[in-house]
């Protein structure tokens, strides 16, 4: 079996990578740059297959005797969605027998909300091209925590809202499992970690594990405007957190499901098993200036 992984020197695509080449498989991967994703795996057997992903016929080259394909929604080609197109018409147009799309937990077509929407109709393209499919809906990342703490702060605009975060270790393992097994075909999975944590909640956890101090900041939207705008951010970025943010300062993102433990067999990472996993990485985040 050839399984094909876009995006796989990505948060998640990295992690796939790493599960199938540790259980012996041989997977695909498709990068921009072959020398970065040598530098991820220097050892273990894969095949690399370089391209963009808006290079239709770089994606059709990389597809061919593929049996499976996991590609996910991204946020910066939210303006252009071809990518979608190319990677699934080439999987039909190639024989492949299933995709594993990663998506968002909350994804809906006729969302108000840019993100939402995106998602959906990324999982609506999947579904109408007739091809074995498993969605795979994500809550919020745990590794976004490296970029949203700094200094001993997280300064967002996340309000009083929980979520149930989930660690792309698991995600990667999730997906690594899907794309071999049958029994997922035609299924749709929420991949959510096992408890729900306010931002007050993480902050006291990470202090904890590290030692250091680290407190959140809820920043009005006007406020993390100003703060990114000073930090560099492009403005499409800015607005897709104020967009995707809002559900969680609307308090309408929380709860946990069990389908990791369904589809692994053992419970999801906890954040606190994250933090201690990754803790060299969160002191570093937590030093004051």
């Amino acid at each position: 079996m050839v399984t094909l992984i876009a995006t796989a020197a990505g948060k998640v695509g990295k992690h796939i990578a790493s599960n199938m080449i540790a259980a012996g498989d041989k997977p695909r991967l498709y990068v921009r740059d072959s020398a970065k994703i040598k530098g991820i795996f220097p050892e273990g057997e894969y095949e690399v297959a370089e391209g963009d992903l808006h290079d239709a016929e770089a994606i059709r080259a990389a597809m061919e005797g593929v049996d499976a394909v996991f590609f996910p929604g991204l946020d910066s080609l939210a303006a252009d969605l071809s990518y979608a197109d190319h990677i699934i018409n080439a999987a039909m147009d190639a024989g492949v027998k299933r995709v594993v799309f990663l998506s968002a937990f909350m994804a809906d077509s006729n969302s108000d909300s840019p993100f939402v929407k995106m998602m959906g109709t990324l999982e609506d393209k999947v579904k109408a091209s007739g091809l074995e499919y498993t969605i795979l809906g994500a809550e919020w990342f745990m590794d976004n925590f490296f970029g949203y703490v700094s200094g001993g702060e997280l300064n967002m605009p996340f309000g009083k809202g929980q979520n149930s975060f989930i660690a792309t270790d698991d995600i990667g393992a999730v997906a690594a499992e899907v794309l071999k097994g049958h029994e997922h075909v035609n299924r749709s999975y929420i991949l959510t970690g096992p408890e729900t944590l306010d931002h007050h909640q993480v902050v006291a956890m990470i202090a904890e594990v590290v030692g250091k101090p680290c407190s959140y900041n809820a920043l009005t939207v006007e406020q993390f405007r100003e703060k990114t705008e000073a930090g560099g951010w492009e403005p499409w970025m800015t607005e897709l957190y104020v967009d995707i943010t809002k559900f969680m300062r609307d308090g309408m993102v929380a709860g946990t499901s069990s389908d990791v433990e369904t589809i692994l067999g053992r419970p999801p990472m906890s954040l606190r098993e994250f933090v201690i996993k990754y803790k060299e990485q969160f002191s570093a985040s937590c030093e004051t200036s």
